[in-house]
């Protein structure tokens, strides 16, 4: 190992104690901090660590096992994390680690986050934003399919695809969260569409951090022009961090009363959250099923009119078991000619407005936590 220059900071009777092990190191030179090439910074107390100052990579070294502590140490960009007591030899072996591996910042990327929502199962939502992914893909697009349904997702298999890795195990991988590390979860569709599959287990579900999500969105929004997020039938944490950055939202029903009951209340709920209305789209599915309410009076009852009508089509169960979307696949079928009209206008408004920034949803998260 090479002679590593570090710099400690704090006050902590620990890192006076670490000064001392680490002044006489073969390996060790202490310097001041603005000539560091390794920081070390001490916590004593159970609040998130402090992100560093500048881009020197950076060690934590901790009083406690404080838990959620590395999460939020990673979060921050802190390359590596020690306990006290420790060895002068492992903090060595932590500074040696952190200094080949400086952290890295991220960017706020131009990609853009499409979200497909419906609060109701069955209504095609999955079969939605696998179709507005790969289309986007054919058109050239870097595309990644983030399947946010942490319980039941099966954005993969609908493709196809049998992961080996998923949003869980990236999330709850130690160390900094970026381009690298999230192109080595990815599974690529053959369509050159990127997928980052949903838990393989439901309560692996519950395990993933908002933060680390929120984290997840801004390196994906670095390397991809457009991230489709499938999401839950139903407001919780997760759904909410990725709509507060949502820069279009797909609203999908389909026309039997339930559902649009359901439609409805969600259409409020947005209201509540201040959710913009321009980022919105209501997209009517299986629009002219037997017997189902027409789109007329669909829009009566939502109270706004529906923007996109998809028809139902005997292709798009035979694309799914082929694992290839068929606005892909076949696209001549009346189910890809009308989606078609979908992300025609998508791609047209994400041309002419800038992409839009952070919202700050103003309704507690708590009134949500039930779902529907």
């Amino acid at each position: 190992m090479t002679q590593l220059k570090v710099s400690l900071t704090g006050d902590w009777t620990a890192l006076v104690e670490l000064r001392a092990a680490l002044v006489d190191h073969e390996q060790v030179e202490l310097v001041d901090a603005d000539a560091a090439d390794v920081g070390v910074v001490g916590v004593s107390e159970t609040a998130t660590p402090p992100l560093p100052a500048s881009s020197t990579p950076t060690v934590l070294v901790a009083a406690h096992a404080v838990p959620g502590l590395v999460d939020a140490a990673y979060a921050a960009g802190i390359g590596e994390v020690v306990v006290a007591p420790q060895h002068v030899d492992t903090i060595v072996l932590a500074l040696g680690k952190a200094a080949r591996s400086p952290r890295r910042s991220v960017r706020e990327g131009s990609g853009t986050i499409r979200m497909v929502f419906s609060p109701k199962g069955g209504t095609g939502k999955t079969t939605t934003a696998c179709s507005l992914a790969a289309a986007s893909a054919a058109a050239g697009r870097r595309t990644l399919l983030l399947d946010l349904d942490l319980q039941f997702g099966d954005a993969a298999v609908m493709l196809g695809l049998e992961p080996r890795k998923t949003i869980h195990d990236l999330v709850s991988s130690p160390g900094v969260l970026d381009a690298d590390k999230l192109a080595g979860y990815v599974t690529r569709h053959r369509s050159g569409l990127d997928v980052l599959a949903a838990p393989l287990r439901p309560e692996d579900g519950e395990r993933i951090a908002e933060d680390r999500l929120s984290q997840l969105l801004e390196v994906a929004r670095s390397i991809y022009d457009v991230i489709v997020v499938d999401t839950s039938p139903y407001f919780h944490g997760p759904m909410l961090t990725t709509l507060e950055r949502a820069d279009d939202l797909l609203l999908l029903c389909i026309p039997d009363v339930p559902t649009l009951k359901n439609v409805r209340l969600t259409l409020h709920t947005l209201e509540l959250l201040h959710f913009p209305p321009e980022r919105l789209r209501v997209v009517l599915n299986r629009a002219d099923a037997p017997g189902g309410v027409r789109a007329g009076a669909v829009a009566s009852v939502l109270g706004r009119r529906v923007d996109f009508e998809l028809p139902t089509d005997a292709a798009v169960p035979f694309a799914v078991n082929r694992g290839t979307p068929a606005v892909v696949s076949m696209p001549e079928t009346p189910f890809a000619r009308a989606f078609g009209a979908l992300t025609a206008d998508l791609a047209a408004e994400g041309s002419s407005a800038p992409r839009a920034r952070r919202l700050r949803l103003r309704v507690p998260r708590l009134a949500f936590a039930g779902g529907h």
